[in-house]
């Protein structure tokens, strides 16, 4: 069994060379133009997806009910889990291959493209009046 799956996945990974690039390896060069035309701008949007999503994600995972006496981390794990789960939620949303963060960064971009767009064609207008009536 553990042939044939190694045969599929080889198999697999031979059409998408041929395709030119895997799905993955598109994700991740649109993730990394992307984080480089505004790298603030995106780590912000990773600390918000990451504060909002993973954050609550995790907590709920902190307060699931199944927990094991062989893997506990007595009262060090207890105080420290809060602080642990906040640092794996930001740096999860700040990872270049976030889909989510990704998706939000590229729509506030073009947001913020159409809007300089708009204010770039009615600055020359504007300008125009002013020097008619000086």
């Amino acid at each position: 069994m553990t042939q044939i799956n190694s045969q599929f996945d080889s198999a697999l990974q031979n059409a998408n060379a041929a395709r030119g690039q895997t799905a993955f390896t598109r994700q991740a060069s649109a993730a990394q133009k992307a984080s480089v035309a505004n790298p603030k701008l995106r780590e912000q949007v990773g600390d918000f997806v990451g504060n909002i999503f993973y954050g609550t994600l995790l907590s709920q995972l902190q307060d699931s009910k199944f927990k094991s006496e062989y893997f506990h981390g007595g009262r060090g794990e207890e105080i420290f889990k809060g602080q642990l789960y906040q640092e794996y939620a930001r740096r999860i949303g700040r990872s270049p291959n976030d889909p989510m963060s990704n998706r939000i960064y590229e729509a506030m971009t073009r947001h913020l493209r159409n809007e300089a767009s708009k204010t770039a064609k009615t600055q020359p207008a504007t300008e125009q009046k002013e020097s008619r009536a000086a």
